[in-house]
């Protein structure tokens, strides 16, 4: 049988033990909670890079010299509509893939180089963060009816 005298250190050794486990729990609590926080601000950012480059897009199209003279925009973009812009979307020069003569039109009428040209043009919008380094890009296709005097 174990005397009182014997078992004076056991007491402390186990409460040691148990604190040591506790903070390790809190430890890992502290990191996954910074990681997830860290992950739900990257998935902001994309939302919101990736809206910003759609709406660089928006604009783009919104112009006919896009598809005219084609050359590179930079647009600058107020997500949070605060007055200071959040992203500045560069929109590359479009790209024209194909045209073909609209259809629908008098063989009289397309006969005096009036009849327009069905167009289709691929957009690609780039949003860059300087802070963390990350890009968004965002491509899409367009399809426009143009002059027939506008090249393609």
């Amino acid at each position: 049988m174990h005397t009182q005298h014997q078992q004076q250190g056991s007491t402390l050794l186990v409460s040691l033990i148990f604190l040591i486990v506790i903070t390790l729990f809190g430890i890992s609590a502290i990191n996954t909670s910074s990681l997830n926080l860290r992950i739900a601000a990257n998935s902001q950012f994309q939302q919101q890079a990736t809206a910003a480059a759609q709406l660089g897009i928006e604009t783009a199209i919104g112009s006919l010299t896009t598809f005219t003279a084609p050359s590179v925009q930079t647009i600058s973009l107020d997500v949070n509509k605060d007055g200071t812009p959040d992203y500045t979307a560069t929109v590359s020069p479009a790209t024209c893939l194909s045209s073909k003569a609209a259809t629908g039109y008098s063989a009289e009428y397309c006969a005096t180089g009036a009849c327009p040209n069905d167009t289709n043009w691929e957009l690609v919008s780039t949003v860059s963060d300087a802070t963390t380094g990350a890009k968004v890009t965002v491509r899409q296709g367009v399809k426009v009816r143009l002059p027939s005097s506008a090249t393609c």
